[in-house]
């Protein structure tokens, strides 16, 4: 169920009709946001692109995913709406930003495997 909801969600984003991630219901975002990091922090490094080796964390739940993240690495924070608009590809990322300053890195495709369906390392 929750899966089809992330489907409609973001598809009717896609429809250019005047609806975007600002429409999203709270509790799709919040939904959304927090499986989309748990999601990414268990991805292998491999699948992670230009996001290894940041931190990203929502500001409004404190949740955050860590992917090969090292103390004094980068960082992009933000709302969990303007995070899930970033990762999902709904957004330019706007709200959320980096550290040290620089552009947002290209987060790989979205919808993400769910991590509980992983059965490996490395898969």
């Amino acid at each position: 169920m929750f899966r089809r909801w992330n489907e409609v969600e973001a598809h009717h984003v896609d429809l250019a009709a005047g609806y975007g991630p600002a429409d999203w219901p709270e509790p799709y975002v919040r939904w959304s946001a927090a499986a989309t990091l748990a999601d990414l922090a268990a991805l292998p490094d491999r699948l992670l692109g230009e996001l290894a080796g940041l931190r990203i964390t929502a500001t409004d739940s404190g949740e955050t995913a860590e992917l090969g993240w090292t103390p004094g690495g980068p960082e992009a924070a933000g709302s969990g709406r303007a995070l899930l608009g970033w990762l999902s590809g709904r957004s330019d990322g706007a709200g959320v930003h980096v550290r040290p300053d620089g552009p947002l890195p290209v987060p790989p495709p979205w919808p993400h495997e769910p991590a509980r369906f992983r059965r490996g390392p490395g898969l």
